[in-house]
C-alpha cells in the first residue's frame, strides 16, 4: 500500500518532458538539414 501512495511519475516528470523537448529538437533539426541536403543535390543535377 505504500508503493501506491508514491507517485515516481511525479519525481521524474520535468526531466523527461526536458529530454523529450531537446530530443524532438534534434529530430527537427536533423530532418532539415536533410532536406536541405536533398534539395541541394536536387538543384545541383
Amino acid at each position: 500500500i505504500e508503493r501506491m501512495g508514491r507517485q515516481p511519475g511525479r519525481l521524474h516528470a520535468a526531466a523527461v518532458v526536458s529530454a523529450a523537448n531537446r530530443l524532438t529538437e534534434v529530430l527537427r533539426r536533423t530532418d532539415e538539414e536533410a532536406q536541405a541536403q536533398a534539395g541541394a543535390a536536387t538543384a545541383a543535377r
